[in-house]
């Protein structure tokens, strides 16, 4: 123990022999700290815990398919739902209790300065009831 003390001391008399490098230890040191925490909170909040849904395991993702006839191996490619189509759905749906539609969108957004693109989704008035 004798010995971590002498080390400690030693340590902050250099520390304090060079301010410049302590001032730049230390910013990095909290730079890097304060980077990793917002990263971890970010990741914990969107990766590691499951979405605030409930009944999340009854959710599902219904699409129209088509055949790839193009391809040698019978591919499906997935398409975008036509309203109509979902109008068609969600009328003589028998096993879904409610569904919703979603389209993604790019949007410009004005406000101070110019203009920036964003990404936004438009979807059917029910669609926060259906989650």
């Amino acid at each position: 123990m004798q010995i971590v003390l002498q080390d400690l001391r030693y340590a902050v008399r250099q520390l304090w022999k060079s301010p410049g490098f302590t001032l730049a230890a230390l910013l990095t040191l909290s730079i890097g700290i304060g980077a990793n925490t917002a990263i971890f909170s970010m990741m914990d909040a969107v990766v590691l815990r499951p979405l605030a849904v409930p009944d999340m395991d009854r959710v599902v993702v219904a699409a129209e398919a088509q055949e790839d006839t193009h391809s040698a191996i019978a591919d499906m490619n997935y398409k975008r739902t036509t309203l109509g189509n979902f109008e068609d759905w969600k009328r003589q749906s028998r096993s879904f209790d409610s569904l919703a539609a979603y389209s993604e969108a790019s949007m410009s957004m004005t406000g101070a300065g110019g203009a920036a693109h964003v990404p936004a989704v438009y979807t059917t008035a029910d669609f926060f009831k259906v989650l």
